[in-house]
């Protein structure tokens, strides 16, 4: 890591990062030998949010959403599922429906934000979603363009196609805003956005270990942030939850009303613990 970026990292949202520690010390101190080991024990996280749109056909058909449903409630009781997107159209060949998911907490962290809702944030992360964001894109890129796949994939496609790319993409945005703000956005726009449902919030979920069966990527460079399934990883796969510190009361009560049980984190407490082992 180069000099500029662990000024970033160690200075960003400074000041916060103190006031929340000042609020929260003696939680994060108790927990923190706890956390860790829960950690120890997570070989994945996925990141999603609390509520999101839903589609009477589907979001990259309708226009407009016909609701919002509790993401993280059907996750619970139905596990992930396999989901159609722009990663299994461009360098997956193995499944068209996959789940993503990142060997760090971090990649997942700033995928969740997305679902923040406007006007808010974490308490504390450990560096921005831009910041991360450019770096996996060009990490990912540098090895893809080499093999000429992505470039092939952007001038080669029939233009149908890369209309069905741009739907999608747009698809994309549709899953946590309504009223079109990041519709043709490009990726690093994206990497600030925020929600326009009320009280949303962002979701990482950790998987246990050796519940995964990875499918094959061809890139390393893409491998080594990001791994991809197809099967149904349901509810005893999952290690632990992480969400905002203020929305943690909500999903315990909610955990409880569904007689399930798992230890929920709050996110900044892992995005200190980020910060104390200078994850780079």
């Amino acid at each position: 890591m180069n000099v500029l970026s662990r000024f970033h990292l160690k200075n960003y949202r400074k000041s916060d990062r103190d006031t929340f520690l000042k609020i929260n010390k003696d939680s994060f101190d108790e927990s923190k030998s706890e956390i860790l080991e829960i950690l120890s024990n997570t070989e994945f996280y996925h990141g999603t949010g609390a509520y999101g749109y839903y589609f009477e056909t589907n979001k990259y058909v309708d226009s407009q959403p016909k609701g919002i449903k509790y993401i993280l409630k059907n996750i619970l009781v139905e596990g992930l599922v396999s989901q159609r997107d722009l990663f299994n159209d461009i360098f997956n060949t193995c499944a068209k429906s996959t789940i993503s998911l990142g060997k760090n907490q971090i990649y997942a962290r700033a995928y969740s934000e997305l679902f923040l809702s406007e006007g808010t944030s974490l308490g504390y992360c450990y560096g921005n979603s831009l910041f991360w964001n450019i770096g996996v894109f060009f990490r990912i890129f540098t090895g893809v363009i080499k093999k000429k796949t992505f470039k092939s994939y952007i001038n080669k496609t029939p233009s149908l196609e890369k209309k069905i790319y741009k739907v999608m993409l747009d698809g994309w945005s549709k899953s946590f805003r309504k009223d079109g703000k990041y519709i043709g956005k490009n990726y690093f726009y994206l990497s600030n956005a925020r929600s326009d449902i009320k009280n949303n919030f962002g979701v990482v979920i950790g998987i246990k270990k050796n519940r995964v069966n990875p499918l094959t990527i061809d890139y390393p460079n893409i491998s080594k942030d990001e791994v991809r399934t197809n099967q149904v990883l349901s509810f005893d796969s999952f290690s632990h939850l992480q969400v905002p510190i203020k929305n943690i009361r909500k999903v315990k009560l909610d955990l409880k009303k569904l007689n399930l049980k798992i230890p929920v984190i709050p996110i900044e407490f892992v995005e200190l613990l980020n910060y104390e082992r200078d994850f780079n």
